[in-house]
């Protein structure tokens, strides 16, 4: 009771925690009653049915609470504070059907933040990127790997560009080592109606990553809104 009671304020933010919060603690309170009951009543054997049932369904709460929280934590970038490519895989299936706009993003010459000022520098970069995408592109914003980075949008064509531009601006600016931050994108748009289509879409735009890496780097690839 005395574990339930204690994380009372974090299960109930959540409409179905809070059901099995109060749930719970009525369970503890119904076996604190039987205890109770037994000083007067010697051989009253429900205590102990009461004892066993509660533990267990106290047991499998916990697992299952910790269990929840870990899945949540698993779909987090630890590093960046974004989505991870777990997530983008979970999240796959939900981009068919719409119309997308997909950008690759890559930050350019990475490995010499590591090299040049150690990898907390690096990391410090990432973190940066990470920031600086959520606040353009909230839960659309994934890490997915590296110094790699994913959006993936159902907002205006225009918007989305736009947004793009802000993001290389705000990430140049930020004051992370000895030089600034560019990064190099590529985006395409399109309405995919199956997973292959949803695939090719990335692949386009990645191609136009590509080509801006080829250009010389800090660039914006895609075809016009």
């Amino acid at each position: 009771m005395v574990i339930v009671w204690k994380n009372r304020q974090k299960l109930q933010k959540e409409k179905q925690q809070k059901k099995r919060f109060w749930w719970i603690l009525s369970f503890e309170l119904v076996y604190l009653v039987t205890i109770f009951l037994r000083f007067s009543f010697e051989y009253l054997q429900i205590t102990y049915f009461m004892l066993a049932i509660s533990l267990m369904t106290l047991t499998i709460w916990l697992n299952d609470y910790d269990l929840a929280s870990w899945r949540t934590q698993s779909l987090i970038d630890e590093l960046s504070g974004i989505k991870n490519r777990q997530a983008f895989r979970r999240d796959f299936g939900q981009f068919v059907g719409h119309d997308l706009c997909v950008a690759m993003i890559d930050v350019d010459n990475f490995k010499e933040f590591n090299d040049e000022s150690g990898h907390a520098t690096g990391d410090k970069v990432i973190e940066t990127i990470g920031q600086k995408g959520q606040i353009q592109f909230g839960d659309e914003f994934y890490r997915y790997g590296g110094d790699e980075f994913i959006v993936v949008s159902q907002m205006k064509r225009q918007d989305f560009v736009a947004k793009l531009n802000l993001l290389a601006q705000d990430v140049k600016r930020a004051d992370v080592g000895s030089r600034p931050i560019t990064v190099t994108i590529g985006y395409y748009f399109g309405h995919p109606r199956t997973p292959s289509e949803v695939r090719k879409l990335f692949h386009l735009a990645d191609a136009n990553l590509y080509f801006g890496k080829s250009r010389g780097r800090d660039q914006i690839i895609g075809e016009k809104p």
